[in-house]
């Protein structure tokens, strides 16, 4: 085979290898677009006769190609803007420097400050005063019956169980004369209930109520009455009712001022009675007898 035989059986070779790749190069329409067309291509089969003395014979395949070729995009209209000219320029300025004020002298202020003294009203303060409930109290003491009179001195415990009620047990010794003018030493023995009133203040009223019994050792020298001996010993059971103050003026300590009065009776197996007056109307005779008593002293509570 010469040359130009070869050279026109490459080219013919090289162009049905261009046209069948060119296809799946091209552009290829999407399913939905609008406008888009489809082209067939078909390439033919061609019969090549070489004048060689070797021969070729070239059967190209027929093949169907699909294009699709997208028309043009629609022209859109164009949009016309007009803007307004924009503003001159604002004219140059003019500076003017002005001095700066000058400071004011600050005058001196001096401050009066007036302040009024309102009256204010205080609420007094009440303190609960501190309760005890034991005390030991000792007094002096004078009695006062009829013509006679005895004095002594009492010792007494107080059981408190609450501010406003207290239970006091007492004796004491007592000597005098009594209204016979006889000479006498009696020794008692009391159990008195003590109310009291307005326990926050330190000032304390209280009532008393109590019994009591005592003994007494009578001399009855120069008697007018026959028949006794010089020497007495009477009992009594009796009761008696009063009432006091007590003033607070320690947290354990108070002084107390009282008045008792009292009615006895006597309660021994002496014979003939212990009063005999003489009056007008014959001879008057009683076993029972009274009087006050007053009392003033200190108690200690703890």
């Amino acid at each position: 085979m010469t040359t130009f035989p070869r050279l026109l059986l490459a080219a013919a070779s090289l162009s049905a290898v261009l046209v069948l790749d060119a296809a799946p190069a091209a552009a290829q329409c999407q399913p939905g677009d609008a406008g888009c067309a489809r082209v067939d291509v078909r390439v033919p089969a061609r019969r090549v006769r070489l004048t060689s003395p070797q021969r070729y014979r070239i059967w190209p395949w027929t093949r169907w190609r699909t294009r699709h070729v997208a028309p043009p995009p629609p022209a859109v209209p164009a949009q016309v803007i007009v803007q307004p000219p924009p503003p001159p320029p604002p004219p140059p300025g003019r500076v003017i420097v002005t001095p700066a004020p000058q400071p004011v002298p600050v005058q001196p202020v001096q401050t009066v400050v007036v302040v009024e003294h309102q009256p204010v009203a205080y609420a007094p303060v009440r303190r609960a005063l501190p309760h005890h409930r034991h005390g030991v109290s000792l007094r002096l003491a004078g009695v006062s019956a009829g013509e006679g009179s005895l004095g002594g001195l009492m010792a007494a415990y107080r059981f408190r169980p609450v501010p406003h009620f207290a239970l006091e047990f007492g004796t004491g010794v007592f000597g005098g004369e009594d209204d016979q003018g006889t000479r006498r030493i009696e020794t008692p023995f009391t159990v008195d209930g003590l109310v009291f009133f307005n326990t926050r203040r330190r000032l304390q009223p209280y009532f008393l109520f109590g019994v009591g019994v005592s003994s007494a050792r009578v001399d009855r020298t120069g008697d007018f009455v026959d028949g006794l001996g010089d020497e007495v010993f009477y009992r009594y059971l009796g009761g008696q009712a009063g009432f006091g103050l007590e003033w607070r003026f320690l947290p354990h300590l108070a002084a107390n001022l009282d008045v008792r009065g009292f009615v006895r009776t006597r309660i021994d197996d002496e014979e003939g009675p212990e009063f005999v007056r003489v009056t007008a109307d014959g001879v008057q005779t009683t076993d029972t007898s009274g009087g006050a008593l007053f009392t003033l002293g200190l108690t200690a509570s703890f």
